[in-house]
């Protein structure tokens, strides 16, 4: 059987995205996935999960998790490789000496620094070159690769580029334009990320449809689980919800990037001893935060 190996740097081995390109390849090929995440390796509903250790030195954490993705990806020796993260990119020519290699590009990387609220100047200049730079020379060479939305495909001359369209433009939509003069209404197509609800401080609960498969509404608080099965994941704290205090439910595995993130209310959570990941910046802006309460229990927490 004919192995594909994902590979991400910052994303959890629990993606919903990735995860499910995982489960429609594993009909048909043996599936690996190579995390970043400081877990063990486990064989889960039928995919191979590596974990590889971060550093804590942040000037070296960088080249030493690239490398150590790498080498965990060779090893495997697979016939595919498919890379989900842009900065994965500088590897990809060396995983081509094993196997064909396609880059997944997940977002609109150019407009998401450009919008990105906590750069400076300087620093989105820098990032926009740098992956100007690495998408113009690398994916030309690569077997294959997956575009977020069309207007990427005049920026990185592939000839094997396919455009699987789950980045709305605004600009798709011309019908809609009417109503954007209303300051309360709100336009989103496609995944809910971490960044969907950043900067609504007056969003007091999320509301989920019973029918929904994938997201779960409790108490006003947004959770989705992991392959239609129990392992929740905390995916936003309303920014605006009234409570000084939260206690997170037992059964969550996973708190999410920036899941508490803007909650100036919070004075207290509490965390369960089922939590086992909590995702960077996960209280950043939680300016009146006094005490996190952790169980019993081991949790990861990325140090940046």
């Amino acid at each position: 059987m004919k192995k594909i190996c994902n590979i991400t740097r910052n994303r959890l081995r629990w993606d919903k995205g990735i995860g499910r390109e995982c489960f429609a390849e594993k009909e048909e090929y043996e599936v690996h996935f190579v995390v970043a995440d400081n877990q063990k390796d486990e064989i889960k509903d039928g995919i191979h999960f590596h974990g590889v250790k971060q550093r804590k030195i942040r000037i070296i954490r960088g080249i030493f998790i690239l490398l150590a993705l790498y080498k965990k990806a060779k090893s495997i020796q697979a016939d595919l490789y498919v890379l989900h993260d842009p900065e994965l990119l500088p590897i990809a020519l060396f995983l081509k000496k094993c196997g064909q290699v396609i880059f997944s590009s997940h977002e609109y990387y150019l407009e998401e620094i450009e919008n990105a609220p906590n750069l400076s100047k300087w620093r989105k200049f820098f990032l926009k070159n740098c992956f100007q730079f690495l998408f113009w020379r690398i994916p030309r060479r690569l077997s294959g690769l997956i575009l977020a939305c069309s207007d990427q495909q005049t920026e990185c001359f592939c000839p094997h580029s396919f455009v699987l369209s789950n980045y709305a433009r605004i600009k798709q939509f011309p019908t809609v334009f009417p109503i954007l003069d209303a300051a309360n209404y709100i336009l989103y197509v496609g995944n809910i990320s971490e960044n969907t609800f950043s900067g609504m401080n007056n969003l007091q609960t999320i509301e989920v449809d019973e029918s929904n498969s994938e997201f779960k509404s409790i108490d006003g608080v947004l959770f989705t689980h992991f392959s239609g099965g129990e392992i929740y994941q905390l995916k936003k704290f309303p920014e605006g919800k009234e409570d000084f205090s939260y206690d997170i439910p037992n059964g969550t595995s996973i708190v999410e990037p920036d899941a508490f993130s803007g909650c100036t209310k919070l004075n207290y959570v509490t965390i369960p001893e089922t939590v086992q990941f909590i995702g960077t910046s996960c209280f950043e802006g939680c300016i009146h935060l006094k005490n996190v309460t952790f169980a019993s229990g081991s949790v990861f927490i990325p140090s940046n």
